[in-house]
């Protein structure tokens, strides 16, 4: 899992890490959960609006990937950070852009 980007997400319930995996060149893509102490990376601690809006997206994003019905993998459209992006959309935080290498700038301009 190189050069990717990941997301954890803390509630009252526990902790899931999950990271969209695949590339242009497999025909398999989807969001799998991961071990974040297995990685190194740089960390961002974002609260959101809607923490319950968060865990139903990961879900249903597992659930899509199990089912084989998660989006083709895709650049600037179906990215690792696209898909973060859109977890932090489903919690609330507004102007996060969906386009990979915007959401990229986006991030670590305010957080990295």
């Amino acid at each position: 899992m190189a050069d990717s980007t990941l997301i954890t997400i803390r509630d009252a319930e526990g902790e899931i890490s999950t990271h969209q995996f695949g590339d242009v060149s497999r025909s398999d893509n989807g969001v799998e959960a991961f071990n974040p102490s297995d990685l190194p990376a740089i960390r961002l601690r974002l609260n959101t609006a809607f923490p319950l809006r968060v865990g139903m997206f990961v879900e249903n994003a597992l659930f899509k990937t199990g089912e084989g019905r998660w989006p083709p993998y895709s650049l600037p459209d179906q990215g690792c950070v696209t898909c973060c992006a859109q977890v932090l959309r489903a919690g609330g935080l507004d102007g996060v852009p969906l386009d990979n290498d915007e959401a990229q700038s986006w991030l670590m301009g305010r957080y990295g």
